[in-house]
């Protein structure tokens, strides 16, 4: 059985680190994985080269999708059905297995086409457009990372036809985190002594990175302990230029640091005090997965896919999105240590053992491929 992995390759997040982690697993399945990028020389095909993955290059210039407008979208399919039907053919592939919104509308059909079968990785809320009700016609079998993704698919995916699988982690992947902090010290020249607070992802506006800065000058009265923000990823330039001059105004520059791209996110998770995400459209959030297998206490906002992952003051810290009197003392209950924080993470620690391991995983999408 050979499976496709298309990918655009202008962006890293985390579906590309959880195909990563299907892709190393499905190699000792004896399935045939092949990773395909539309763009080479960029942040994914970096990371490929870091990891060890070969990869192929299809170079195309539109893709569906790029631009949302119908018009755009059907000349994105149009323009690439017979170079997409020929590699298909060409390379003996059974399944093409998308998890980009470009990928999908582009594949889907030139798969469909060849008698191949699509999956559709659906990693992302969808909207309430009803352009959706497309999609069971465009895919073989529809995934969604989140109870919230799935049961918000539209109602005419058959039951059948869909299915929850979590994304996977390598649960066996613990850092020291003195050597950790160490290397942030070292790297980015913070002090061990200021408790260090991270976001870890795609640097874009649906993230809500602005309500960690907006505040952050809301934070300077937490008693004696300084706090630094670390922003790790790459993401929209305007954005980025945006949150800059936010912080410019706020005059906070000293307290903000940009990483951008970092090939070990893992590693610098377990270096930080605190890792947050203030999104509340997430599907999922890979990165507080991250946090419980490195032991880091997690601040997320009580929205989107976050709300599957952490129970409040159990496994984690939830806060009323937007809302930063919450935010600060909810901050101000994990930096002081009211809750007994080493008994939260242990917790924490053991769930995504028990329920993101990369064989729970597998063994799913396994089962799907087969069954198609």
């Amino acid at each position: 059985m050979k499976v496709l992995f298309p990918f655009v390759g202008d962006s890293v997040g985390g579906s590309h680190r959880s195909t990563i982690e299907l892709y190393k697993a499905l190699k000792s399945h004896e399935i045939d994985a092949v990773i395909l990028l539309h763009y080479d020389n960029g942040p994914l095909s970096k990371l490929l080269k870091i990891e060890k993955i070969p990869y192929k290059v299809l170079s195309v210039k539109t893709l569906a999708g790029g631009i949302p407008k119908k018009k755009s979208i059907i000349i994105g399919i149009l323009k690439n059905i017979f170079s997409f039907s020929k590699f298909l053919i060409s390379h003996k592939v059974n399944i093409v297995h998308g998890n980009d919104l470009r990928v999908n509308l582009t594949w889907s059909l030139p798969t469909l086409l060849t008698g191949k079968k699509f999956v559709w990785h659906q990693r992302t809320i969808l909207s309430k457009s009803k352009l959706w009700k497309f999609i069971p016609f465009m895919c073989n079998f529809f995934i969604g990372i989140s109870k919230l993704i799935v049961n918000g698919s539209p109602s005419n995916i058959r039951k059948r036809n869909k299915k929850l699988v979590y994304n996977p982690f390598n649960v066996d992947k613990f850092f020291n985190k003195k050597k950790s902090r160490a290397l942030i010290k070292k790297r980015f020249g913070i002090s061990n002594r200021i408790f260090l607070i991270g976001y870890i992802g795609r640097v874009v506006s649906s993230k809500n990175i602005d309500f960690i800065i907006e505040s952050l000058p809301k934070l300077k009265n937490l008693g004696n302990r300084k706090v630094h923000f670390l922003i790790v990823g790459r993401g929209e330039t305007e954005y980025i230029n945006q949150l800059k001059k936010k912080i410019s105004n706020l005059k906070i520059k000293k307290e903000i640091t940009f990483s951008g791209f970092v090939s070990n996110p893992e590693e610098i998770i377990s270096g930080i005090d605190l890792l947050v995400s203030a999104s509340v459209i997430d599907g999922f959030g890979r990165s507080l997965v991250e946090a419980m297998i490195q032991k880091t206490p997690v601040l997320a906002a009580a929205g989107g896919g976050h709300t599957e992952i952490i129970q409040d003051k159990n496994t984690g810290f939830l806060y009323n999105p937007d809302d930063y009197i919450d935010f600060k003392k909810k901050l101000n209950d994990i930096i002081f240590k009211n809750y007994n924080i080493r008994k939260i993470v242990s917790k924490a620690q053991k769930n995504a053992i028990i329920n993101y391991s990369i064989d729970t995983h597998v063994t799913k999408i396994i089962k799907i491929y087969k069954n198609l």
